[in-house]
Parts: structure tokens; C-alpha cells; sequence
């Protein structure tokens, strides 16, 4: 196809458009050889497997186990949303047969482990609310904190609207919960401090930390390590902070700041300079 071709059916602003899987060929030898690798892991695949989960949901039997990993945890369902987006763009690229009769199988056996209200997954409807409810001692709101947890740290710019200088800096968060109750959590934050201002650490951990507390009524306490990227053994700082003292030094129910952001704004505000 001609550029003009193609600039008369897509191009709308600004000269940008767009191709589809299948008009874009790579003729270079280790793309094609990855191509028909990536195309052979995929088909390698027990579709039963993967759709196991979803069978159980709606009282069906299982054709087959389930995979282990992820497929044996509360988020179970997880890879078959990972497979069948690769699979289906394999077969956009390539028109492959085989797992299009694959994803074929798939759709038809998702589509028979739907419940009658709609429902479709690989877990049971009541672990969202657990979520939603926070309840105490539930396996997959502790999963789900952990991952919550991480993503204010990682993505705090997004969560604590501060556009705190240092956060290029950063090369891994990790979070764990550290007791049974889901009440104190051990956050770790890898980062370059060469030339960097660990006041300016301590602030956003603490922005950050409120931003948890906010969305987890649970959590009581956090302890936030900043390691040294280079040695994560090597600890530059080791923060604590506690609900109730924040609650109290802001004069605040964090709880209750879920649905009031212009409060949570200036307390995160208060924190950044320096009060």
C-alpha cells in the first residue's frame, strides 16, 4: 500500500495513523524466529487449563487442573487475560489456524462458565467484596493491598498530585504485609540518593503513606525502608508512621478523606512544606 493510500484513509491530525497487525511485516531473521517461537509457546497451551477457574465459578467440572502460580491464588484467571490477548493478536499478525481454533475453544468455554447476572470469572463474586469492604483476614485483600501499596510509591505523582523532583530516581518499590491482621505493612524503596535530598525522601514517603492509609482503613502502621540501589541491604533511612499520629498531627479521620479530596489535598500539602 502507498503512503498516499494509507494517508487518505487514516491520517485525520496531525499525521499520525495507524497499521494493523497483519501489514506489518518484520523480514529480519530473529524477528521471524521469535514470531514462530512466540507462536509455538502460545499453542503449547491446555486451553482446559487455563479455563478451569471459570468452570468451578459456575458449578462446572473442570476438564482439566488448573496451571499452578497465579492460577492458584485469589486472582486466579489472571493469565488467561494475558494469554488471550497475545493469542488473538498472533492470529491478527499471522491468520495462524491453529490458535485461532484455539481461541475459538476458549470464547465458546468462557461463554459457557458465564453466570446467568452476567458474572464471568475465575474467582468467586464475593472477593470483590471483600475488597470493597475491606474485610479483615481476607487472602486476596492482602494480594491486592500489596499490589495497591506498591502503586501509590511507584506511581505517587498520580496519587499525592506533588511532582516530587526525586521520583526518576527510583529503580523498585516493594511492599509487604507484615502481620496476620493486615495491620502493618514494610514498604522498600530502591533509589539512587547520590545528590538527592532526604528530607525530600521523607516528605513523599509520608504523602504516600497517607495515600495508603486513605485506601485501607486496616493498615495502622507503615515502616518504609530507602535502600541504596546499589545494595538494598544498605539502608539510608527507616521511616515509620502510625494512623492515629498523623490523625492526630492533622487534626483528621484519614478514613473519612476518601470522599473528601479537597482535605486530603491540604493535608498532603501541609506535608510537602514541610508542616
Amino acid at each position: 500500500m502507498k503512503w498516499t493510500e494509507r494517508k487518505s484513509e487514516y491520517m485525520e491530525t496531525k499525521g499520525i495513523f495507524g497499521f494493523k497487525l497483519d501489514e506489518v511485516k518484520g523480514k529480519d531473521a530473529y524477528i521471524e524466529n521469535a514470531l514462530e517461537k512466540e507462536l509455538a509457546y502460545l499453542k503449547s497451551f491446555d486451553a482446559d487449563r487455563l479455563v478451569a477457574g471459570f468452570r468451578e465459578v459456575n458449578k462446572l467440572r473442570p476438564k482439566s487442573e488448573k496451571y499452578p502460580g497465579w492460577e492458584v491464588t485469589e486472582i486466579r484467571g489472571h493469565s488467561l487475560g494475558h494469554y488471550l490477548t497475545a493469542a488473538a493478536q498472533g492470529v491478527a499478525q499471522t491468520g495462524d489456524a491453529e490458535l485461532k481454533e484455539k481461541l475459538d475453544y476458549i470464547v465458546a468455554e468462557l461463554a459457557a462458565s458465564q453466570l446467568n447476572s452476567g458474572y464471568l470469572s475465575a474467582f468467586p463474586e464475593v472477593l470483590f467484596d471483600n475488597v470493597e469492604n475491606n474485610v479483615a483476614n481476607s487472602s486476596v485483600n492482602t494480594y491486592v493491598g500489596n499490589t495497591m501499596i506498591t502503586r501509590i510509591f511507584a506511581e505517587s505523582k498520580n496519587y499525592t498530585n506533588s511532582n516530587f523532583e526525586y521520583n526518576d530516581k527510583i529503580t523498585k518499590v516493594s511492599s509487604e504485609i507484615k502481620s496476620d491482621n493486615r495491620s502493618q505493612v514494610m514498604t522498600q524503596i530502591s533509589a539512587n540518593f547520590e545528590n538527592s535530598d532526604i528530607t525530600s525522601y521523607t516528605k513523599w514517603a509520608k504523602q504516600c503513606s497517607v495515600i495508603v492509609f486513605v485506601k485501607d482503613s486496616g493498615i495502622q502502621t507503615i515502616t518504609i525502608n530507602l535502600a541504596d540501589e546499589n545494595n538494598e541491604n544498605k539502608i539510608m533511612s527507616n521511616l515509620v508512621y502510625e494512623r492515629k499520629n498523623i490523625e492526630k498531627d492533622y487534626d483528621v479521620k484519614l478514613e473519612d478523606l476518601q470522599k473528601d479530596q479537597q482535605k486530603l489535598q491540604e493535608v498532603l500539602d501541609k506535608i510537602r512544606q514541610g508542616e
